[in-house]
């Protein structure tokens, strides 16, 4: 495998996941402090476009996600998380349920149809409550996951690692 520079983070990123799934590594637990899964590699160059209608909430993601190292993004409402889906790539969808304009429902069933880089990344839902219906509402207009509101740390530390690394591991469109 060969970079040439200048080399971006999620390629350098994506080439050392490449290296580690055909240096033929065992099944054994590798020591501490190794790469062991998807799970434990850092979040650095991420791109995850949050869809969100609250200037606060916008900011308490934002701040969390830049911690964790993702290059965040964000849409005021549905319609304008679907027109930024459809123009750019990103590794993860954070989407409000609940948006004026277009709701995350709607915004999530249109990126799925849509023609974009998008159709394939995983979306989650970001509710300050949620019922067993919405939440198979949710699967059905192709959402992966729900995240509660107010979103705690370690939850979304745990979706982005889950999630976000999803789109990294598959080859790009």
């Amino acid at each position: 495998l060969l970079l040439t520079p200048p080399v971006e983070t999620r390629e350098l990123l994506q080439a050392l996941l490449e290296a580690f799934r055909t240096s033929g590594a065992s099944s054994a637990p590798a020591p501490q402090g190794q790469l062991t899964t998807a799970r434990t590699i850092p979040s650095i160059g991420l791109r995850v476009l949050v869809v969100e209608e609250h200037p606060v909430n916008q900011k308490v993601d934002e701040k969390i996600l830049l911690r964790f190292g993702c290059e965040v993004a964000f849409a005021d409402d549905g319609a304008a998380g679907v027109e930024r889906a459809e123009r750019e790539r990103y590794d993860l969808i954070l989407m409000d349920l609940q948006m004026p304009v277009c709701s995350g429902f709607e915004a999530c069933e249109r990126i799925r149809v849509g023609s974009g880089p998008n159709v394939d990344t995983p979306i989650l839902a970001l509710t300050a409550s949620i019922l067993a219906e919405d939440r198979e509402r949710c699967v059905r207009a192709g959402m992966q996951d729900v995240l509660i509101k107010p979103i705690r740390l370690a939850e979304l530390r745990d979706a982005v690692d889950r999630w976000g690394h999803q789109r990294i591991l598959l080859p790009s469109s």
